[in-house]
């Protein structure tokens, strides 16, 4: 994971937009949105299928973008113990905090909706677009 992406997760401001954001830089090459449909790349060949009420996208927030969030959390524990000052401890554990408080955000249904209606400007392919 880039240092820009970790910078984006750490300080991600908990809007649907900015979920939206960091979703798309893990999966714009995995989804595509057309007509008003998902559509997500599966098996060997890569071949696009649609994504029948928005099950791919919703996993794909749930669990990959989930555990991005909980990596930069981890990072940001590392980078706790080089710092002997308790006044820069304190403030990267309530950066630790929000950023875990923001990633359970992604568990809860409503707002992934939120966020998936987000991404679909970032998504949006021309109707031309081939299976």
């Amino acid at each position: 994971m880039t240092q820009h992406v970790q910078f984006l997760i750490r300080d991600c401001d908990g809007t649907h937009h900015s979920f939206a954001n960091i979703a798309y830089i893990f999966a714009k090459e995995k989804f595509k949105f057309i007509n008003g449909y998902w559509f997500y790349k599966k098996g060997e060949n890569n071949a696009w299928n649609k994504d029948e009420y928005d099950a791919h996208i919703r996993y794909f927030l749930s669990t990959f973008v989930f555990d991005k969030f909980h990596e930069v959390a981890f990072l940001l524990s590392k980078k706790i113990d080089e710092y002997d000052h308790d006044a820069i401890r304190v403030c990267l554990q309530q950066k630790i905090d929000i950023v875990i408080r923001m990633s359970q955000l992604l568990k809860d249904n409503e707002f992934k909706k939120n966020v998936i209606s987000e991404m679909r400007d970032l998504f949006i392919v021309e109707q031309s677009f081939q299976k």
